[in-house]
């Protein structure tokens, strides 16, 4: 702002990094271009104003704070049957404040589990098996280009007793029957 003025005041801009547009009837100052602290962590600009008869400038210097990628996933549940589908969702991703497309990847050493790239979301690609396995850990990891995050997880498998299962259906067939 300006005080003092003998006619009407101007606005005009200094800036070498071409990052900022200035209103020339206001003064204000509004972001041009995107900001990228990797490239540079501060622009300095000046703005001067003019009112026909005298000319003041100010330089004005903004620091940039890095971003970085924050990435959340949870299990559907840190336990499941072993009868669980094939294609049942174990994971939900998310990512904010990427500095560009995210893009999801997995480690499953076991090969139980894929990945949607684009979305993060973590299925069932293979069977699971009690009786092999009780556990399976696997990590997912999210990229914007400039940052990784990774987080592991651990999937918990529930025994079911096939045998009591069908115990339990003739039961139930016998007694229909009855």
């Amino acid at each position: 702002s300006v005080s003092g003025a003998e006619g009407s005041v101007t606005y005009s801009i200094n800036d070498p990094d071409n990052k900022f547009a200035i209103n020339s009837t206001t003064g204000e100052v509004t972001l041009a271009n995107a900001l990228d602290y990797e490239t540079k962590t501060a622009h300095t600009f000046t703005v001067t104003a003019n009112d026909g008869a005298n000319t003041e400038s100010q330089t004005f210097t903004l620091q940039v704070n890095n971003v970085t990628l924050s990435f959340s996933a949870n299990l559907a549940n840190a336990s499941q049957q072993e009868t669980i589908s094939t294609g049942s969702t174990i994971l939900s991703s998310s990512a904010s404040n990427a500095e560009g497309t995210v893009t999801y990847s997995l480690t499953d050493a076991d090969n139980k589990f894929a990945i949607d790239s684009s979305t993060g979301q973590v299925t069932l690609a293979n069977a699971l098996d009690y009786e092999t396995k009780t556990s399976h850990t696997f990590t997912v990891t999210a990229t914007d280009g400039t940052t990784t995050s990774s987080q592991t997880f651990t999937l918990n498998i529930n025994d079911v007793d096939l045998n009591e299962a069908i115990d339990t259906l003739i039961a139930c067939i016998e007694q229909a029957h009855a």
